[in-house]
């Protein structure tokens, strides 16, 4: 389940909707361990929102962090 916030500005109209819908998905991450305790992580997501409002639709998401472990 999701909750999205949609909003557009123009010159001439200014357009706010709030929707929500079914979110699936599937991902895949890694850890690369730079020393002991210092990595790097990488993640990526392939998903489907569906919306009543607004086009249904395929989402990709790509996040790339570093970390650290005490």
């Amino acid at each position: 389940m999701h909750f999205s916030k949609y909003t557009a500005s123009g010159s001439a109209l200014d357009v706010e909707t709030a929707d929500t819908g079914f979110y699936t998905g599937v991902g895949a991450g890694g850890m690369l361990f730079l020393k002991e305790n210092i990595f790097l992580n990488l993640e990526y997501q392939w998903a489907y929102q569906s919306n009543s409002y607004y086009n249904d639709g395929f989402l990709n998401t790509a996040q790339l962090g570093i970390g650290f472990r005490f």
